[in-house]
């Protein structure tokens, strides 16, 4: 699997709005956990004190398949842990300083792992437009879901930690027009049916790609790539959330928990470009080798950043074209960043031979 850890790509988009670049979106974030270090990179928040959070949890060692995206290590989360203090708890993990607004989909392969009867309070939760960690999501819009099929209300969403029920909401939808499971029903065709015995199929104990897309007028919810439920609303600027809680005080088996990889928030190529404000600013030679032509309109500020975000060129450049001097560089991939007067930015692609 290509590893790009969570911090480079956090380091530039925090210091330059920028992005890396896939073949249809540009990916703002992505955390595989390879380097056991991603506790160093996520915020944690959290109900009740028997949670267990496990940042760089084995497959070997689980004696699991690896997530769809490959590797070696996962995040693991556990709630409600202890037997003899049973108490609603919840886990919300958020990437440390990040911040995006739509349009913008956050994806990554998640696992519940349950076991007993039907009727798990264990939920995934997860979603968007948070302004901070809270030890319950107070604001954003997210989406929970249980991995058995015999809940009161399997899926769930919430607008600024408010459930929206479906006899009440206006602004939601829920697949086939329930909350719940039933054979046929929401989860039909987004989930493999691993017990044929059972209602229908349940998303437990397998691997899902779960996503969230927040467009301009949306946020849709996906399982599989099918679509689950949507809010017909626009998405603050926040931060993205991935979590897990339990919502009542009974104490399930040890071998109910959560596991999440390959976690990435990608922003369509289009709407990307469209967030560079500055028209017919650019840089040549490009690939370059000694030095670099920088051409803008109007007087500037050039910035130019390495892949750890380290800011090793700032000077200020006057309309028409500076010539640059990067013969002291190394070899390899740089952003340049060109701010004009009004504060509106320029992110550009500049490779060092």
């Amino acid at each position: 699997m290509k590893k790009i850890t969570l911090f480079l790509v956090l380091t530039i988009a925090l210091l330059a709005n920028t992005h890396v670049f896939g073949q249809d979106t540009w990916k703002l974030l992505t955390e595989d956990f390879e380097d056991q270090i991603a506790s160093t990179r996520w915020d944690a928040a959290e109900a009740g004190d028997a949670n267990k959070i496990n940042f760089a949890a084995n497959y070997t060692a689980l004696g699991m398949e690896a997530a769809p995206g490959g590797g070696e290590y996962c995040l693991k989360v556990e709630v409600n842990t202890d037997p003899d203090n049973g108490q609603a708890s919840f886990v919300g993990l958020f990437p440390k300083g990040f911040s995006v607004k739509p349009p913008f989909t956050l994806t990554f392969d998640t696992w519940l792992n349950w076991e007993g009867s039907a009727g798990t309070t264990e939920f995934l939760y997860y979603g968007i437009g948070h302004a901070a960690a809270a030890a319950f999501p107070t604001d954003g819009f997210d989406f929970s879901f249980t991995g058995d099929n015999g809940s009161s209300r399997d899926v769930r969403l919430y607008k600024n930690g408010e459930e929206m029920k479906i006899d009440e909401c206006t602004t939601c939808l829920y697949a086939d027009g329930t909350q719940n499971n039933i054979a046929g029903g929401i989860y039909a065709g987004s989930v493999v049916d691993v017990d044929p015995d059972t209602d229908g199929a349940y998303p437990g104990m397998q691997w899902l790609t779960v996503s969230v897309e927040a467009t301009e007028d949306a946020i849709i919810y996906y399982v599989n790539g099918i679509e689950w439920a949507r809010i017909n609303e626009v998405a603050n600027e926040g931060n993205v959330l991935v979590g897990y809680m339990d919502i009542f005080s009974s104490v399930a088996p040890a071998t109910n928990f959560a596991l999440f990889d390959n976690i990435s928030v990608t922003r369509p190529v289009k709407a990307a470009t469209e967030d560079n404000n500055i028209n017919n600013a650019y840089v040549y030679p490009n690939p370059a080798s000694g030095f670099v032509n920088v051409v803008v309109e109007e007087n500037s500020r050039f910035e130019l950043i390495n892949l750890s975000g380290q800011t090793l060129i700032r000077q200020n450049i006057e309309a028409g074209t500076t010539k640059i001097n990067v013969s002291n560089l190394n070899s390899g991939m740089y952003f340049s960043r060109i701010t004009n007067e009004s504060g509106k930015t320029q992110m550009l692609k500049v490779q060092i031979q």
